[in-house]
């Protein structure tokens, strides 16, 4: 009886698979518009001050620890940067770098894990950016995360 049981659930964890795979491929047309969008709506309302934007890039299957990073990093943004970001001089971008249309971000930013990236934009293009990498080293620590994350976007204004 149990060998049945065994392999119902795993037909089962099957056919939800092939489900979800269908419905991110339908769901990740659309979302790729949005994201080419979203994209050029950034680029077009730049001003002539620059714009720092915090990206979390992070992939498909997420640990909680990767949830962690993004949760803590878009909490310390938003605490200290509430006016930059209403103003727009501050932009939070989080991005799956396992999608299409964001996999040249690892080759950019040469990216080999979930990351916090800086980067510093203007009219003309990139000017800087920064992978700030100790987010691993702080992240059981809340307010070191918090203050690190803080301290390095404040640099880039």
């Amino acid at each position: 009886m149990g060998f049945y049981k065994a392999r119902y659930r795993k037909i089962m964890v099957l056919v939800a698979v092939i489900f979800l795979t269908s419905a991110s491929l339908v769901y990740g047309e659309e979302e790729a518009v949005r994201n080419v969008d979203s994209a050029r709506a950034v680029l077009s309302d730049l001003s002539k001050e620059p714009l720092v934007i915090v990206y979390y890039f992070h992939r498909a299957v997420r640990c909680s620890t990767c949830m962690k990073i993004e949760s803590l990093t878009v909490m310390a943004v938003e605490m200290n940067f509430a006016q930059e970001l209403k103003e727009g001089k501050v932009r939070i971008k989080l991005l799956n770098m396992e999608e299409d249309q964001n996999s040249h971000f690892e080759t950019d930013y040469q990216l080999t894990t979930q990351s916090v990236i800086l980067s510093k934009v203007s009219e003309s293009g990139e000017m800087k950016w920064k992978n700030l990498d100790k987010i691993w080293e702080y992240i059981h620590d809340e307010d070191m995360f918090t203050n690190y994350i803080q301290s390095e976007v404040d640099s880039y204004l």
